[in-house]
């Protein structure tokens, strides 16, 4: 996600992508006098640009500085700004405008914020926008594209284009303080649009919180669509404990092929096995035999009588039940998790293999010879990033209700295995054919 480590790489993404933009703002046109840059950005508030562009020319023709505000009545500055937005109530601040200028600044226009917010009609955006063009001096000029698209990023969590100011004013670097009004309204205008933003040509939409979120959801349908219900986790054994058989498997499962897996279950089923009290007394020469079909078996015998133990033993409590099992020696975050998820229906998001591979080639992963970054960010080691790719499917999925979340978590991860096995394999992928579309970040 974006964060003040890679700030300077999605700055520099952004000026890139709007170099190609053809658009210039109305208040760029009269940028060298404070006074018109001040009465442009008044006038252009919930305003087309369009209109702004038209209605400048016609005023500033009567209106060259506040006395000439004060000269003419507010009828006559309606006709002039006519058709900006509000513009019966933008009459009557230009009115009272020039006279605040002209009676207490003798006609000069205030160079520092607190005093520029107390004028007729100017709040903080104004205010910080005036002092950026017309006075050359450090502004965040905070206005609807500012504050969705540093939140979208996931920069900043903030409710009001006020907070967001503020929270700019303490992380962002102060070299991007005058241009990222500019920068953000350009791109917000041409790639990051309030209503269907063009997420997937957009240069960010692999570290940007929303454009990740919002592609993790398309893929869903789009598997869902391919592959149908998948109901995961498959039980089969008639004599056993079903949640117990769940857990055996995630245990065996590890390292191996799920086809090996169904052959050492299907014996421990057939010898009355899943039922963690036979297990833990049944002859070890046995129990070896039977899962030998899912390898290392050794190593896998005495998990399964850790994890038995702790079936027969667990904690009530959710969160202590996931660090139990972490405690056990061979227990890793995805087994760990695939317990909780399939057999307890804790709504955690289980990260495989495949999972892991997807992203990768989808950009969210890159990799050098000794450092990873997800989502533009450095990890520290597989299960840093294991927990931020987790925790990246829980923030898409947070507006669902548990019961919901579970129930998307074991679709999705099986959904994910079943493209890995057909289509995004390790050797030979088939990208053309793939449901997800070829779209594979080298």
């Amino acid at each position: 996600m974006i964060t003040d480590e890679n700030i300077d790489e999605v700055i520099t993404r952004v000026k890139k992508v709007i170099g190609n933009v053809d658009l210039v703002l109305p208040v760029e046109d009269v940028r060298d006098d404070p006074f018109k840059v001040l009465v442009a950005t008044l006038l252009s508030a919930r305003t087309k640009d369009e209109i702004t562009h038209q209605v400048l020319p016609k005023l500033f023709s009567r209106v060259h500085g506040p006395k000439d505000l004060v000269r003419l009545d507010v009828k006559e500055l309606e006709r002039l700004i006519y058709p900006v937005g509000f513009y019966r109530t933008k009459a009557k601040h230009l009115k009272r405008l020039g006279e605040v200028l002209t009676e207490k600044y003798g006609g000069r226009v205030p160079d520092n914020l607190d005093e520029l917010i107390t004028l007729p009609g100017v709040g903080r955006k104004t205010a910080n926008l005036v002092l950026v063009l017309a006075h050359d001096k450090p502004g965040i000029c905070v206005d609807t594209h500012v504050h969705r698209i540093f939140n979208r990023w996931g920069y900043l969590s903030t409710r009001t284009p006020e907070e967001t100011e503020r929270v700019l004013r303490e992380r962002l670097p102060e070299r991007y303080w005058k241009d990222i009004n500019r920068l953000l309204v350009l791109f917000g205008r041409s790639i990051c649009k309030p209503v269907n933003p063009k997420c997937s040509t957009c240069p960010l939409n692999r570290w940007c919180l929303y454009g990740g979120k919002r592609l993790i959801r398309e893929w869903y349908k789009l598997l869902w669509d391919q592959f149908g219900p998948q109901n995961w986790w498959p039980v089969s054994c008639e004599r056993g404990d079903p949640r117990y058989e769940i857990i055996v498997g995630a245990v065996l499962t590890q390292n191996t092929a799920w086809r090996n897996v169904e052959r050492a279950l299907e014996g421990l089923c057939e010898n009355g096995l899943l039922e963690p009290h036979r297990l833990l007394r049944e002859d070890p020469v046995v129990v070896k035999r039977l899962i030998r079909p899912a390898g290392y078996y050794n190593q896998k015998y005495e998990r399964l009588l850790e994890v038995s133990r702790w079936y027969l033993e667990r904690s009530s409590d959710r969160v202590d039940m996931r660090d139990e099992l972490l405690g056990i020696k061979g227990i890793g975050p995805e087994t760990a998790d695939s317990i909780l998820l399939y057999g307890f229906d804790v709504p955690v998001f289980v990260v495989d293999a495949y999972t892991v591979r997807l992203l990768e080639r989808h950009g969210f992963i890159t990799r050098n010879e000794k450092e990873v970054w997800f989502m533009g960010e450095m990890v520290k080691g597989k299960i840093d990033l294991y927990h931020r790719i987790q925790e990246m499917f829980h923030l898409t999925y947070s507006d669902l209700s548990e019961r919901e979340r579970v129930k998307v978590f074991k679709e999705y991860h099986a959904l994910i295995v079943e493209l890995g096995k057909r289509y995004c394999k390790s050797r030979d992928p088939m990208c053309e054919e793939c449901p997800l579309g070829f779209d594979i970040h080298e």
